[in-house]
């Protein structure tokens, strides 16, 4: 109880630790990442603009179950992405595959703070972008195992900088973890109003925070191309062990503007087809034409969804239940 909530502190002689039965009064564990470590930022043990702590529910080793995201400098003093693991927040190791993403893997020049969480089975994260003038941007990156990493839409951002002369028109960056709030995704961030670059005037300028919402599972959706009016895709096989009850979290559908069904096959053959979703929400149960027993379309051997997307509608995610 006394170590409920955990916190680590970046200060000018490194990282420390703190723990809290209430998430108001802390308890300093020591320091757990010094500063003054061999080769400074070029050390894959040096945590630089360290923002993302985390207990991995995905890891299966013991040993890395704590997780920090952070900037390094290995070896070309160009700021990349990094990652230590720990079994209990004292005793950290650096990932030996460090660094385990690097600016040229996308459009930035620079990777200064990120934030990763485990999200439906897989990480997601956002990463500050410093572009050639020093803003920055949040763009949306993803991973099946934490340490490889694709962009997602790499011409695209997930949190932008706000408009010129806004408190957060400079740059944006992830304060830690986002929050799972009902049908919604909290995203607590960090901003200023001038550019990254000139010491003097950083920090000279109130940095501030703000709140950025998205709907539950709302960072990508998929729709009909455009000029097409319909569109069908199929997903890889699923094991249905248990009765098959299917919800979508989809909108574009409300007031006739687009439909979406959902048929479940076996090795070529229909076992059941949905009625059309016309309605907006996040928890879209999907009855069976028919009045299919879900408990029948379990059966033996996977089954593939084919669903068909029809006008505005988008397709935020399915999900079992």
């Amino acid at each position: 109880p006394e170590r409920r909530y955990k916190l680590i502190v970046e200060q000018t002689r490194g990282n420390t630790l703190h723990f809290s039965p209430d998430g108001i009064r802390f308890t300093s564990a020591g320091t757990v990442n010094p500063r003054a470590v061999a080769g400074g930022q070029r050390n894959p043990d040096y945590w630089g603009d360290r923002r993302n702590l985390f207990y991995d529910t995905l890891e299966k080793d013991p040993a890395r179950r704590w997780k920090v995201y952070t900037h390094c400098m290995v070896p070309d003093l160009v700021r990349k992405t990094c990652l230590s693991t720990s079994p209990d927040l004292l005793h950290w190791t650096a990932d030996p595959r460090n660094p385990i993403m690097h600016p040229r893997a996308g459009g930035e020049l620079e990777q200064h703070l990120i934030s990763v969480w485990p999200y439906a089975g897989i990480y997601l994260g956002m990463i500050d972008v410093w572009n050639p003038v020093q803003l920055m941007d949040q763009k949306l990156i993803v991973s099946r195992d934490g340490t490889n990493f694709v962009h997602v839409f790499d011409d695209r951002y997930v949190i932008e900088r706000g408009r010129p002369g806004s408190w957060d028109a400079g740059w944006v960056s992830p304060a830690n973890v986002p929050l799972e709030v009902g049908d919604e995704i909290w995203c607590y961030y960090s901003g200023s109003a001038t550019t990254i670059g000139p010491q003097r005037e950083w920090h000279a300028t109130p940095m501030m925070t703000g709140l950025a919402t998205i709907r539950r599972d709302g960072f990508v959706s998929l729709g009909v191309r455009r000029g097409a009016r319909a569109g069908t895709f199929e997903t890889i096989p699923i094991e249905s062990a248990a009765a098959l009850s299917l919800e979508a979290n989809a909108d574009g559908l409300a007031g006739n503007k687009g439909r979406i069904t959902v048929e479940v096959i076996r090795d070529g053959k229909v076992l059941a087809r949905s009625q059309p979703l016309a309605d907006d929400g996040a928890h879209l149960a999907l009855a069976w034409e028919g009045g299919a027993n879900a408990a029948k379309l379990s059966g033996s051997g996977p089954v593939r969804l084919r669903v068909r997307l029809e006008g505005a509608a988008r397709l935020y995610s399915f999900s079992f239940r």
